[in-house]
């Protein structure tokens, strides 16, 4: 039996392919065709818990290197399992982008 993971691993492949092949070809639709694939790629995000380090700098919208800076420096909450890859929790992420919350000047003044 395949496993869910296996299966969104395949599943991100094949866009990444049509991506390729659509951009190679010029088809005068690929936009909107590559904007459909994001929203294929956005749901996949959605289904998992655990996400990879590029698929964290895809979450995040932030290059590798930037990312990879915050993991070193331990900013960012991650996992790093036998002391190879490294995962992050999608709602470790979450909670520690909430944590720089800055109040407007409504919430101030409500004080």
């Amino acid at each position: 039996m395949v496993s869910n993971k296996s299966k969104i691993e395949s599943m991100q492949k094949r866009i990444d392919s049509l991506e390729e092949q659509l951009e190679a070809l010029a088809f005068k639709d690929t936009l909107s065709v590559i904007n459909r694939l994001h929203v294929l790629e956005e749901t996949l995000f959605n289904c998992k818990k655990m996400l990879t380090f590029d698929e964290t700098a895809i979450f995040l919208g932030m290059s590798r290197s930037h990312l990879y800076k915050m993991t070193h420096l331990q900013i960012i909450p991650h996992y790093k399992p036998r002391g190879k890859m490294v995962y992050f929790d999608k709602e470790d992420l979450i909670k520690w982008m909430q944590g720089g919350k800055v109040n407007s000047l409504d919430q101030l003044s409500q004080v």
